[in-house]
């Protein structure tokens, strides 16, 4: 069964998108804004692409078995 799973086109999409969140979540932490009294724009954005990842990777983990 493991072999199968890591053979599944949507699983390595899977894996793909968790490693860009966290990725993104790297770049996030080694900007200085994240320090910020005040959110800039930037961060915004980032927040934005972080909810947006980590939701596509739900609907991914929850298409596996449908493949």
């Amino acid at each position: 069964e493991a072999t199968a799973t890591g053979r599944n086109p949507i699983f390595l999409i899977k894996i793909a998108l968790i490693l860009a969140g966290l990725a993104n979540i790297a770049l996030y932490h080694a900007a200085a804004h994240w320090r910020a009294a005040l959110v800039p724009p930037s961060a915004r954005l980032r927040a934005g692409v972080s909810a947006g990842l980590w939701i596509a990777v739900l609907l991914a983990g929850r298409s596996i078995a449908y493949w």
